[in-house]
């Protein structure tokens, strides 16, 4: 049996902590990076611009490092797909919600980690009935499609008391996300 080699990001994002709990739990050999960080810092720039190809020698340093692992690398999200194509080594990727037919790939679905995500005793620092959205507000989270269901939901009687919660972080520094989403409140 071929040895797998887990690909650990270094930050404090769901995506980070994900490699990094899937390292706690899994007995195989770990190569931890810091590319992540820097990939994101990229995010929704023109692959001509002056930073996307100043990270050129860094991405393809990157790619021989893996390639020089000798064994299969399990790269533990899409973003970091971006190099599988380029290694010299078969590979595993953590992909989420992109729309794959299920014949083309093996779909494994996340743990959850009861010590961290557990349920508390029937207490809340609310005293009304909400809906609880957990996430940034980035697009691919669709909040305002969650917004403009929620404004129908509330034109309902039994619903005109209902509340929305939001806990996550308004986004990436790519984009003003938290001034879109008030754009689409406002709008609402």
């Amino acid at each position: 049996m071929e040895m797998v080699t887990l690909v650990g990001t270094l930050g404090s994002g769901a995506m980070d902590l994900y490699s990094q709990k899937l390292a706690e739990r899994l007995d195989v050999p770990e190569f931890y990076t810091g590319i992540y960080q820097q990939i994101r810092e990229r995010f929704n720039i023109s692959w001509l611009s002056i930073k996307a190809l100043r990270a050129i020698p860094e991405d393809w340093s990157f790619e021989r490092t893996l390639s020089k692992l000798d064994r299969i690398v399990h790269l533990p999200n899409q973003h970091l797909g971006r190099y599988g194509n380029f290694l010299k080594v078969s590979y595993i990727i953590t992909m989420y919600y992109l729309g794959i037919p299920d014949e083309q790939i093996t779909v494994i679905y996340p743990g959850v980690d009861h010590a961290i995500f557990r349920p508390l005793p029937h207490s809340s620092n609310f005293e009304y009935p909400y809906i609880l959205f957990v996430g940034s507000e980035h697009p691919r989270k669709n909040l305002p499609t969650l917004l403009k269901a929620f404004k129908k939901l509330k034109k309902q009687t039994q619903f005109k008391d209902l509340k929305m919660v939001k806990i996550g972080k308004a986004g990436g520094s790519e984009a003003n996300y938290r001034g879109q989403t008030m754009q689409v409140i406002n709008s609402l």
